[in-house]
């Protein structure tokens, strides 16, 4: 039982159950019917959230169970008293603000007595307090938030240097002179302060001058003298000016007794020795011209130096003019004045050339004599060498399962690169042969390449050159794949050195390299190729890297090129925009060193070896029946192979040479003596090989029985013949 008496009393039914048959009921006593009906009336009041369905069970907390509605006191948003915010920052700190923010109801009502929550979303641009205060840190923008209730507002900060109150430049006026020897020029500085005097970091600023004919301005502030006369240059920075009046006086003469000579001229077209008397090679490279200046000061303006090429008669076929920086001293050719790139097909023999100074007549100085190079035109110091002709063979192994040369029309010019860039020779021609077949055996694996592989393949290839109906006179080079199960080789070639450059008979332009891509150094084949190349054409070994046999007449004994060397190839081919000086340690090509250049002893030592192969000679002998006579000396013995019958070239006969061979009747009458001279061969010390094509005839063919070879000092040896 509960009763209701004023307000409705809290009162727990009881739990226990009602006997079988019964169900509890509450009874309310009729004096309180009236209570309820209007507790009733007031559930009906109610929302429909907050309805309370009065009975008998929950009538006891019906009465408080009906509260207000309360969206009028809920935070709806919240503003504040900007939106959009600029401080500044400066030497002195950053500019602070306060901010105020209010939350309002769902009518836009202020709400009081609610708590707000600032935040900076960029804390290291501004920073925020507690209570809404902001304060500039760094340039930039930021975002600060004020929160309440679970409603948001936020106010954009964009934080900037702080004006610019005054610019100011150091003078009030300036004086500059403008002279061939004179720059006339002078950097302007400027202060920036704020409104309240403050020194401000530096910031951009605009220059202009009032007369730019007479004092031109820099975007960075640097006054040039140009003409005559007077000029306003100002400097501006927002809303702030400053100006200072330049004075300027002009001359572009020289002072009385001011020479500017040209020292010297070097032709190059890869290198040079001291006197400068390499010749041009004609026919396919560009050369370059080196001119350098002797001057008593630096000038602050530009020289001009031309350079003329001209026919037999005088006339001017081609010229260039090229501006020249002008230092105090003489300039060496290591850095000189200018480079001229004279294209190839301006080299001819007939022609001369010379260097004029001030061409145009706007820097005179005091001596026009030394303002020309040579006092009169020089002719051309070049050389018309024959093409150098180059065949590039695939050898196959057939004791290793065939292996060949990776060679052919595809990949060949990877083996040229090197040659083309610094070989001292005229046009190139190229092309692939067939392949060569070899019993030879490489070695064993997993090292090989010994001597004995590559001598007798070598003189094989030799003897196919020499029989060639249509190449003897070409240079053959024999490409090797070492077979599978090899990582070694002892030699990544073996070359003929001849003895003569006018030659192409036996013993003389054959070599042979290991392909390109065998070597984890990538450049290794192409620096084998012009290394045996130049073998083939009369160089011995640099003393570089432990190379075998050098050359005792190599001046510069640990084998690097020294001066003179200049990469003319890559300023031809536009690579550079110059031809750069190669570095004086760079090893000579014919050494073991790496990087690899041709110095000027061994690049000179090429021209004239090349010089002396006629172009009749080169273009192809008369081919005949040849007594092919093959062996070896160590110098105190002499090995001979049985003679081979064959159509060939005959070598050139050398009464200098000293080695003869002789054939004999079988009366021991002499049919004929031929004068020769040993090749070499380039990895060997003792041992040369002997070889050597003797014209063979029907007398000969019937009647010779025995061959004599005979050398210095009465060593000798022969074969009887069949």
């Amino acid at each position: 039982m509960f009763a209701l008496s004023g307000e409705v009393a809290r009162t727990q039914l009881s739990t226990v159950p009602a006997p079988k048959g019964f169900r509890w009921r509450a009874s309310i006593p009729r004096s309180n019917l009236v209570a309820v009906r209007h507790l009733r009336h007031l559930a009906r009041a109610c929302t429909a959230p907050h309805r309370i369905a009065v009975s008998s069970v929950v009538a006891a907390w019906l009465i408080g169970a009906c509260t207000p509605n309360t969206d009028a006191h809920r935070v709806a948003a919240v503003t504040t008293d900007v939106s959009l915010l600029t401080l500044y920052i400066g030497p002195g700190g950053g500019q602070t603000r306060q901010l105020i923010a209010t939350p309002r109801d769902g009518n836009g009502a202020a709400l009081e007595g609610r708590t707000v929550t600032w935040a900076s979303l960029s804390p290291s641009i501004v920073s925020v307090s507690p209570t809404g205060l902001v304060t500039a840190l760094s340039l930039g923008s930021a975002s600060i938030t004020a929160s309440s209730g679970g409603a948001q507002g936020a106010v954009s900060v964009t934080v900037v240097p702080v004006p610019v109150g005054t610019v100011s430049i150091a003078a009030d006026s300036i004086a500059l002179q403008r002279s061939p020897l004179a720059a006339g020029s002078l950097a302007l500085g400027v202060q920036l302060r704020d409104s309240a005097g403050v020194a401000l970091a530096p910031r951009p600023v605009f220059w202009a001058s009032s007369a730019p004919d007479i004092a031109a301005v820099s975007a960075a502030g640097v006054v040039s003298a140009v003409g005559n006369g007077e000029a306003i240059v100002r400097v501006s920075v927002e809303s702030a000016t400053d100006s200072v009046v330049v004075t300027v006086t002009a001359t572009d003469d020289l002072p009385d007794g001011f020479d500017i000579a040209i020292a010297s001229v070097r032709w190059t077209q890869g290198s040079q020795n001291e006197l400068g008397n390499i010749p041009m090679l004609l026919g396919g490279r560009d050369a370059a011209v080196l001119v350098t200046l002797s001057s008593p000061s630096e000038l602050s303006v530009d020289d001009e130096i031309e350079l003329r090429i001209l026919d037999g008669l005088g006339a001017v076929l081609w010229a260039d003019t090229l501006s020249a920086r002008v230092e105090a001293g003489t300039a060496s050719m290591l850095a000189p004045n200018v480079e001229f790139l004279v294209p190839s097909a301006v080299l001819r023999l007939d022609r001369s050339w010379q260097v004029r100074r001030d061409p145009r007549g706007l820097l005179a100085d005091a001596d026009a004599d030394t303002d020309v190079y040579p006092a009169d035109p020089q002719p051309l110091d070049a050389i018309d060498p024959p093409p150098l002709r180059i065949r590039f063979v695939p050898i196959s192994l057939t004791s290793h399962g065939g292996a060949t040369g990776d060679v052919d029309t595809g990949n060949v010019e990877e083996y040229l690169r090197l040659v083309r860039q610094i070989a001292p020779v005229g046009p190139i021609e190229v092309e692939v042969g067939p392949t060569f077949v070899t019993s030879t055996s490489f070695g064993t694996p997993p090292s090989g390449g010994e001597g004995s592989f590559w001598i007798p393949v070598l003189s094989q290839l030799d003897q196919a050159r020499v029989a060639s109906p249509t190449h003897s006179d070409w240079y053959w080079m024999g490409v090797v794949r070492p077979p599978s199960g090899f990582n070694f080789t002892a030699f990544g070639g073996y070359g003929y050195i001849p003895a003569l450059g006018s030659s192409y008979g036996a013993g003389t332009r054959t070599a042979l390299v290991v392909q390109v891509g065998w070597f984890n150094y990538e450049p290794g084949t192409r620096e084998l190729v012009i290394h045996e190349l130049g073998h083939n054409l009369g160089r011995f070994h640099a003393p570089c890297g432990s190379a075998a046999g050098p050359d005792p007449s190599f001046p510069i004994a640990d084998g690097r090129i020294g001066d003179g060397g200049n990469d003319t190839w890559s300023f031809q081919q536009a690579l550079t925009a110059r031809a750069y000086p190669v570095a004086p340690n760079t090893g000579d090509v014919m050494g073991y060193c790496s990087p690899k250049w041709y110095g000027a002893y061994n690049y000179e030592g090429i021209v004239t070896f090349r010089g002396s192969a006629t172009v009749t000679l080169m273009a192809g002998g008369t081919r005949r029946d040849l007594l092919y006579v093959t062996g070896e000396t160590d110098g105190r013995s002499i090995s001979l192979l049985p003679p081979r019958s064959m159509m060939g070239v005959p070598s050139t006969p050398d009464p200098s040479g000293g080695w003869t061979a002789i054939g004999l009747d079988a009366a021991g009458a002499e049919l004929f003596r031929f004068p020769f001279a040993l090749a070499r061969w380039d990895h060997e010390l003792e041992r040369r090989p002997i070889a050597v094509g003797v014209p063979l005839d029907e007398t000969l063919r019937e009647r010779l029985r025995e061959l004599r070879v005979v050398g210095p000092g009465g060593l000798g040896a022969s074969l009887t013949l069949p």
